[in-house]
């Protein structure tokens, strides 16, 4: 598209790119597998979904753009369960407009595995720091989020295995689970990436 005044500022070709299909995420993150380039991509029989989310402390936004119908969908929050309150509002309206419903969300396996130190370690990115530890049995992942000279410590949080390395956290009282997954196995098995809000962070311990 062009401005009032005739002045382009992205190029036709450039528009397509960001909505081709670059990366296919290791595990979908709520209804999103798909990325291009700034956006995410979520492709049903419905048409293609584009949009992006972001987050800082207290703050969350969500876009969601259905160019079938010409439906753009925008929610800014500043406080509360952001993520509950948009996958509630989305799914009560986005998927009744688009034809693209919200995907069910993820539960734990029947039975958790018996040995589950081969998780355990430190994983670290430029904004994220992992601790994965067991206690008791179960799998427990402590998180550091990093914004410029500012860290934010997280709760402690159990992690459950969903299947294939795969874990989620946080389905209590309803709300839509977090999900995770381990990458990258070594010769001895143990993994050598973690893959967690959309993104991958490496062993360091």
């Amino acid at each position: 598209g062009v401005a009032d005044n005739g002045k382009r500022i992205l190029s036709e070709e450039s528009v397509a790119e960001m909505q081709k299909v670059h990366v296919t995420l290791p595990m979908p993150m709520r209804d999103i597998a798909k990325w291009g380039l700034g956006w995410f991509i979520l492709e049903s029989d419905g048409g293609q979904l584009i949009g992006h989310d972001g987050a800082t402390v207290g703050q969350n936004a969500y876009l969601r753009i259905h160019r079938e119908s010409g439906t753009v969908a925008a929610l800014i929050v500043n406080g509360g369960a952001a993520n509950q309150m948009a996958l509630q509002l989305f799914d009560q309206t986005m998927d009744q407009i688009t034809g693209i419903p919200l995907k069910s969300a993820p539960v734990p396996a029947a039975s958790q595995p018996e040995d589950l130190s081969i998780y355990e370690g430190e994983y670290d990115s430029l904004a994220f720091n992992h601790k994965i530890y067991v206690r008791e049995g179960k799998l427990f992942k402590k998180t550091v989020l990093r914004l410029e000279d500012f860290e934010q410590e997280e709760d402690e949080v159990e992690i459950r295995l969903i299947g294939d390395h795969q874990f989620l956290w946080g389905a209590e009282n309803g709300a839509y689970p977090a999900v995770c997954c381990f990458l990258d196995f070594d010769g001895s098995g143990k993994p050598q990436t973690f893959f967690a809000g959309l993104r991958t962070c490496k062993r360091i311990g």
